[in-house]
């Protein structure tokens, strides 16, 4: 009797080994699993860009407007890396004209899909938006409306937005008082509008209205 109790009491150690193994192993893969998933939602859907972009590759030009010095700026500016999740965007930049209306080039609003190592997407992308800027001094910021990147970006991947800035160099001497030119521009903002419904059960549903 002695010899079964042991044998009896032995199995049950093995059991409870395997299965606190099981255990053990079931929550190091969950852990893996969702580290591994947490740094591609972690990376921000939006931003706020003033001063010094990320990647820029402009000549800029000071400009005194509104009592405040801007810069005049030529060339590409690269904002981001965002987080592209489905929804709709909106674009607002402070942004005035430096020069009338028949001297006035858009400033270009574009989206650059992919990861940019070291600042190597500088070229042309897809097109979303452009202004002229504002010439109010009171509310200097420009907003976009709805804007949609399904066609551009993939749901959950990485884009940049780039602003495309011209201005035509004078050739003469001395030069004329206005050159055909972008509006001057300082901060960018983009924002989500809507975001992906989440499907949510029937016991969710019936709880919304009790």
């Amino acid at each position: 009797m002695t010899f079964q109790r042991k044998a009896r009491a032995f199995r049950r150690s093995m059991r409870t080994l395997r299965e606190s193994a099981t255990s053990c192993i079931m929550l190091a893969a969950f852990t893996v699993a969702t580290l591994g998933a947490a740094p591609a939602w972690a990376q921000p859907a939006e931003g706020t860009f003033c001063g010094e972009p990320n990647c820029s590759e402009v000549l800029r030009v000071p400009f005194v407007t509104c009592d405040d010095v801007w810069s005049i700026r030529t060339g590409r500016t690269l904002y981001g890396p965002l987080l592209y999740r489905g929804g709709l965007i909106e674009i607002s930049v402070e942004a005035r004209p430096v020069a009338p209306p028949e001297f006035q080039y858009p400033l270009y609003f574009e989206i650059i899909g992919g990861t940019c190592g070291q600042c190597q997407c500088h070229g042309p992308g897809s097109t979303v938006w452009q202004t002229y800027g504002t010439e109010s001094c009171d509310s200097t910021f420009v907003d976009s409306g709805p804007i949609s990147l399904k066609y551009v970006v993939p749901e959950g991947g990485e884009y940049w937005l780039q602003v495309l800035s011209l201005r035509t160099l004078p050739t003469e001497f001395p030069p004329p008082r206005y050159v055909q030119s972008s509006a001057s521009y300082r901060c960018v903002q983009v924002r989500e509008l809507t975001t992906p419904v989440a499907p949510i059960g029937w016991t969710q549903v019936k709880a919304l209205y009790q």
